[in-house]
């Protein structure tokens, strides 16, 4: 998702499948390109059961 704050472009991926190793190698290279090219734009969070509380807590981190 590209989120957008204050006029600055913020890049949030939701990792869902870390349990596959194909998976684990694309979100490195993908992570490796956002910090290459968006340096400290990146949030991420993963597949949980406290999912919701952890969005929050970014949303409140990164956007209030």
């Amino acid at each position: 998702f590209t989120v957008r704050w204050n006029g600055e472009d913020w890049y949030w991926e939701h990792w869902g499948r870390m349990d596959e190793e194909k998976y684990r190698k694309h979100r490195e290279e993908k992570v490796a390109w956002y910090k290459k090219n968006f340096s400290e734009r990146l949030i991420e969070t993963f597949e949980s059961g406290t999912l919701s509380v952890e969005a929050d807590r970014l949303i409140t981190q990164y956007f209030s």
